[in-house]
């Protein structure tokens, strides 16, 4: 009886060698999609922090065209750390979007991510000296209207 044993032992041996390789295979998948819900809660963050950003800005520059508040270095200083510290994970977050799409997920948000980054760096690109200039010379714009006018310029629909 010793060789139906040993047949059966390599036949077991053979699926256990199939059943680890399948469950290999499922993991990566798997875990990929993991990745894809977290990044997916790391967008809805960044998103939300980009609007508070963006609304802070835009709710001071509403204030400093009606002076109520005061046009200061300061206050343009904390704006330009914020959009600065906000692009920072920018480019790391937008290389996982695009590996996660060529791998066929679908990611919710990052449409709306990619144009905050656009955003942003438009914003950024402007020097401060320019919004100061622009207080001296006529009134505050928002921050959004400065956004438009870039995207205007830029040919990017908003």
């Amino acid at each position: 009886m010793e060789m139906p044993t040993k047949i059966r032992g390599q036949a077991v041996d053979q699926q256990l060698s199939l059943y680890e390789e399948q469950a290999e295979q499922w993991k990566s998948p798997h875990l990929r999609a993991m990745d894809c819900l977290d990044l997916e809660a790391v967008l809805s963050f960044g998103l939300h922090l980009y609007h508070v950003i963006q609304h802070t800005a835009d709710a001071w520059a509403t204030a400093a065209r009606a002076a109520q508040a005061p046009y200061d270095e300061e206050t343009m200083g904390m704006f330009h750390k914020w959009y600065t510290n906000w692009l920072k994970p920018c480019h790391s977050i937008l290389g996982e979007i695009d590996s996660l799409v060529r791998e066929g997920f679908k990611i919710d948000r990052a449409e709306d991510f990619r144009a905050a980054c656009l955003d942003v760096r438009a914003t950024l690109s402007v020097p401060w000296e320019r919004f100061r200039n622009a207080r001296i010379a006529g009134p505050i714009k928002s921050t959004q209207e400065v956004r438009d006018g870039l995207r205007s310029r830029l040919g990017i629909g908003g």
